[in-house]
């Protein structure tokens, strides 16, 4: 209901400014974010982090050409309550649908690309979380969309390899490998885990390790000194876990039979 609300609340707030203005405000889309479900068991991790930092921020930018450093850009659940930046997903998201909203610090450049009259101190961006099934080829282009993710580090919007501005798994003519990637290879065991100690093999630096429960709530973050992590305190369930490594971020589910 209150996604409803604010939607007609910045529909009206449009038209009233479309009255006055020379032309129409930005119109309000609905942005897909891709979470790649590696067994297909209908959960996928959605990196909302960098997709405000790299695609959200810089978008906002290229719209209304100023900075975006006035504004705080923060993740809302479909209820409008603060959620976590890393997002786990049983299904696709229908409507309501969780929002990144633009929220002005007070200080800075404001979005303003019709003054006076319309001055979104708090815009919105609608996201569609789409969990993406690994042994499928979403853009039909021969390429599974496990191997979309040229990187290899579970983020399927980071990886354009033509440098085309489409992302490899909406991008139909891609041929992988024209763009260099550093990949990262990093493996688990036992998965399922139950005697509270995992090892973890890696072709990079590991430097730390986060782990999520299916909320995306963070309950711990471990520097790392050895292969092994103990994880003795967790009860039986489904865990993210977040390896940092020197070449960016690997995103493993753990399953935890005690």
């Amino acid at each position: 209901m209150k996604t409803k609300l604010l939607v007609l609340f910045v529909f009206c707030f449009g038209i009233q400014a479309n009255s006055q203005c020379s032309g129409p405000p930005p119109p309000m889309g609905l942005s897909p974010v891709y979470g790649l479900d590696y067994d297909n068991d209908g959960y996928a991790v959605f990196d909302m982090q960098y997709y405000i930092d790299y695609i959200d921020r810089p978008l906002q930018e290229s719209i209304y050409g100023v900075s975006s450093s006035g504004y705080n850009f923060v993740f809302r659940d479909v209820n409008y309550n603060l959620a976590p930046l890393l997002y786990t997903s049983a299904t696709v998201v229908g409507d309501p649908y969780p929002t990144i909203t633009q929220e002005y610090t007070g200080s800075g450049p404001t979005f303003d690309p019709f003054p006076p009259c319309y001055r979104p101190i708090i815009g919105f961006s609608i996201m569609a979380l789409t969990v993406v099934p690994y042994n499928q080829d979403m853009d039909n282009d021969g390429i599974l969309n496990i191997d979309e993710d040229a990187n290899q580090n579970g983020n399927l919007m980071d990886d354009d390899d033509d440098q085309d501005g489409i992302i490899n798994l909406k991008d139909a003519v891609n041929n992988l490998g024209t763009a260099p990637t550093t990949a990262v290879s990093l493996s688990i065991y036992p998965n399922p885990v139950t005697n509270g100690v995992i090892s973890f093999e890696s072709n990079a630096s590991i430097l730390a390790v986060s782990i999520y429960d299916l909320s995306g709530k963070k309950l711990s973050e471990n520097k790392i000194n050895s292969n092994n992590l103990n994880v003795g305190t967790l009860s039986s369930g489904i865990y993210f876990l977040k390896f940092q490594s020197e070449n960016g971020f690997v995103y493993k589910k753990l399953i935890i039979s005690n």
